[in-house]
């Protein structure tokens, strides 16, 4: 109806309108909707805020339309009602909120899974690095002259040729795994200490040595 001007609608029934049907009404001019049951709800948001800012069309009182329902509002003015919650989609806040839980859920039971190693050898080189930056700035002795880092399989050849060698002829002080590191300490702590409090770290690399996941920190770290 692009001609009509005046529209009358007062004591009817009338508890929601869609903002929408004002677009097939270009020359309206004069709405009166008065005496009607309105819902202060978001399913009203979209008018309240045509009434406010629509500048052509006269509302007949509109300041004075009253709720009805719910039960909560009823008594309070239409145009009071606040329609800045309608524009926060509460569905769409909780499946964002869920599928980041749920994401970082995931992603943390994958790194504790697959990378908890790798972070607790970063987490120690880090603190390997304070204790040497300290001990460097207090300039404290090194407890040993080498630490030796081998594969358990090597051992035998390490007491039988290395150790009379070194500890025997050279008088060398050796920190050994089963010897100089620390019971009841965990294992990183361990070799971190043993690496920074000798002079130089000696690695017997054999294949044995190559394929073992301890020993490719202990070189990684000394390195």
């Amino acid at each position: 109806m692009p001609a009509l001007r005046c529209l009358k609608l007062r004591d009817n029934e009338i508890t929601v309108i869609n903002e929408t049907i004002f677009q097939s009404l270009p020359a309206l001019t004069y709405l009166d909707l008065e005496n009607n049951p309105f819902t202060c709800d978001c399913s009203n948001a979209g008018f309240i805020q045509w009434v406010k800012s629509n500048n052509k069309t006269l509302v007949v009182n509109g300041h004075q339309y009253t709720c009805s329902f719910p039960a909560a509002e009823q008594g309070s003015k239409l145009l009071d009602f606040d329609i800045q919650s309608c524009w926060i989609d509460l569905s769409f806040l909780c499946f964002i909120s869920s599928s980041c839980i749920t994401l970082v859920t995931l992603l943390t039971s994958f790194i504790y899974h697959f990378l908890k190693w790798q972070i607790a050898y970063t987490f120690h080189l880090f603190l390997a690095f304070v204790y040497e930056s300290r001990r460097r700035k207090k300039g404290a002795p090194h407890h040993y002259d080498a630490f030796i880092s081998y594969n358990i399989h090597d051992e035998a050849w390490i007491y039988r040729d290395m150790l009379p060698v070194l500890e025997g002829e050279q008088g060398w002080k050796l920190c050994l795994h089963h010897r100089d590191f620390q019971p009841g300490k965990p294992i990183i702590e361990n070799i971190t200490d043993a690496i920074y409090g000798s002079r130089k770290t000696i690695c017997v690399i054999t294949r044995r040595y190559l394929q073992s996941e301890w020993c490719s920190r202990e070189i990684q770290m000394a390195r």
